[in-house]
């Protein structure tokens, strides 16, 4: 993950990271598994598409979409729906 003093990489190229993930989570969601990589992983890739890119307002909702389908697959409801409040009170 780069460090935020660095400048973060155009809007049009986050597109890319965020169509894998889309399509990995929806994967994972029909399987109903994580396959061998860990939720911490699937988080991190996530906070680096947030990190490293300059997100206009419809990329900023996928990946918060990214989040919310990341959660139902490792959580109970409950804890999901505390870290969607977080997520909007950061946004």
């Amino acid at each position: 993950m780069k460090t935020s003093t660095s400048a973060k990489r155009a809007t049009w190229l986050a597109d890319r990271e965020i169509a894998h993930l889309e399509f990995v989570l929806s994967g994972m969601r029909q399987i109903k598994a994580l396959s061998r990589l860990t939720a911490s992983y699937w988080h991190a890739r996530i906070s680096n598409i947030e990190a490293e890119f300059l997100l206009v307002a419809t990329q900023r909702q996928r990946v918060l979409n990214l989040r919310r389908a990341l959660e139902t697959l490792v959580l109970p409801s409950s804890a999901c729906s505390q870290l969607e409040q977080r997520a909007s009170f950061a946004a």
